[in-house]
């Protein structure tokens, strides 16, 4: 007889997704190529980046696709090595030679854009990748200069420099100026995430299922899903819009002036006032200078699953013919109703206070529930059809599977005691190369607990198979880690953790060929033994 019957498939093909992704990590603005003749340099520090994605996935077994929209702001600060302008006094009768010092000088640059991501992946049990390129656009960018400008002058009449002369604007000040960058467009980066799964330990548990109830639909919590990673991007085209920056540049004032550094500081004209500073990708040696987005950060993402339907249910026994009238004066016969005895699988002897639980063939409804007499019997109203039976004693492994009643026998179920054995779990789902049991199982697993839980002095080993697809090592995790997700279902449902062990034993004891799919789909598989009574 069949007990916990044959083969478990594992839950394969499409699966959609949406969500989102807040993220943050550290953003520079690369400077490269730039050349100012020796009047200043540029070193890149960097800032901070910050955005979200929203996005579609498809995943089909391993493979993963991704897309949707970025939105990332980026803040990048660039410092200018100290340089000097000399300006002389505008009286030429009075030789009076102005030094501006700008000191610790840096400019902040603040950009926003939103990406259009084509990713492509891998999922292997709680560990995924995507990489692939994304076309952006610059929604927004400005630039914030700022830094101590020093002020100083020297005259033939004086033996010092003179200083902190405030009537002459002698003086030392902090300065601090905005302005407004342009930027090419589009931009191309590649990109790259690894993470992991989150949701053994976040996700919504699914609900326990009784046999006979219909299988509930999950909630919108138990359809999300979490994950964690590490992502970076670089971008492959600079974003330096060189011409678009000097034309937008503050109108430079280079009257007396032995230098304005690649027109990077503004004078009030006629004065020694700093009006303003315009962006250094404006500047001379920003003619054939490169700006490419550098991002490094974590992402945080919820999805939601798009719950698959239901499969198509198993067509119900076509009904008999009904028989054709008799003569009145005929009486009819009687309808013959189900008998059904519970027999001991190798001594044949009856079983009495056998639970004997008889279903519609889809396994939903009930349509007869109780126990066995002395003699092992049970009898129904029951009419000849396909049912569904779940069988049970105290001792014996349960039987559950279905049975077709002919008119006029009678149904034998057969029991067996408990031995050690090696017993085939029916229709226990996972996703695919995931350890989280999937709702699916819930029938499944509510007949394990039911047997254990009748069985109260019963221990078992909960055993994992997969087949032969991935390395030997992601094999062997995945099946402990399936068994193990068996064994915590068990103990959250009640039973002592005392008294079920687990073990993963790979692709190492398959029972079909590993060269088709249905060969596969029979050696991922989870089983179990007794190993005490």
């Amino acid at each position: 007889m069949v007990v916990f019957q044959t083969i478990p498939s594992i839950v394969s093909g499409q699966t959609h997704y949406v969500g989102l992704s807040p993220k943050i990590g550290y953003a520079a603005l690369i400077d490269s190529k730039f050349d100012d003749m020796n009047r200043f340099s540029l070193n890149t520090c960097g800032g901070v980046t910050a955005g979200i994605s929203l996005f579609y996935e498809l995943q089909y077994n391993r493979f993963l696709f991704q897309t949707g929209f970025d939105f990332d702001f980026l803040n990048s600060t660039t410092r200018i090595t100290d340089f000097t302008i000399n300006r002389p006094l505008e009286y030429p009768s009075y030789p009076m030679l102005y030094n501006y010092g700008f000191i610790d000088w840096r400019e902040t640059r603040n950009i926003g854009m939103v990406y259009l991501p084509v990713m492509f992946g891998g999922q292997f049990e709680r560990i995924f990748f995507l990489a692939g390129a994304k076309v952006g656009v610059p929604l927004s960018a400005s630039y914030t200069s700022k830094g101590t400008l020093e002020i100083t002058a020297t005259d033939e009449q004086f033996i010092d420099e003179i200083q902190n002369a405030y009537t002459h604007y002698i003086v030392s000040e902090k300065h601090k100026d905005n302005g407004s960058l342009a930027l090419k467009l589009p931009s191309l980066a590649l990109a790259a995430e690894v993470g992991v799964d989150l949701d053994e330990w976040l996700a919504a548990k699914p609900p326990r299922r009784r046999r006979g109830m219909r299988r509930p639909k999950r909630t919108f919590r138990q359809l999300l899903h979490y994950r964690a990673s590490l992502f970076v991007d670089y971008g492959l085209l600079s974003l330096n819009d060189y011409e678009g920056n000097l034309a937008a540049s503050r109108p430079i004032n280079v009257s007396n002036a032995s230098s304005q550094t690649g027109h990077l500081p503004v004078f009030k004209e006629g004065t020694p006032d700093l009006q303003g500073m315009n962006t250094v990708l404006s500047t001379d040696g920003a003619v054939n200078s490169l700006l490419n987005p550098l991002t490094v950060g974590v992402k945080f993402t919820v999805s939601y699953e798009f719950e698959k339907p239901d499969p198509p249910r198993r067509p119900r026994p076509k009904p008999k013919p009904k028989p054709k009238p008799q003569p009145k004066q005929i009486p009819p016969v009687p309808p013959v109703y189900m008998c059904g005895v519970v027999l001991n699988g190798e001594t044949r002897a009856a079983l009495d206070s056998a639970s004997v639980e008889i279903y519609d063939v889809t396994g939903e409804t009930a349509l007869f529930l109780d126990t066995t007499k002395t003699d092992g019997m049970f009898h129904t109203k029951l009419e000849a059809g396909t049912y569904s039976g779940y069988i049970r004693r105290p001792g014996y492994l349960p039987y559950t599977g279905e049975f077709t009643y002919v008119e006029g026998d009678t149904v034998y179920i057969l029991l067996q005691e408990i031995k050690k054995d090696i017993v085939t779990l029916l229709d226990v789902h996972f996703a695919t190369n995931k350890t989280v049991v999937l709702p699916e199982s819930a029938q499944t697993l509510e007949d394990l607990y039911d047997f254990l839980s009748e069985n109260q002095t019963v221990r078992i080993k909960i055993i994992g198979h997969t087949d032969s697809v991935g390395s030997d090592e992601s094999n062997q995790r995945l099946s402990e880690g399936r068994a193990k997700s068996v064994r915590n279902e068990m103990i959250r449902r009640g039973i002592d953790a005392s008294r079920i062990e687990f073990e993963g034993k790979g692709e190492m004891a398959p029972i079909a060929t590993n060269e088709t799919e249905e060969g596969r789909a029979q050696n991922r598989r989870v089983e179990f033994i007794i190993l005490s009574e």
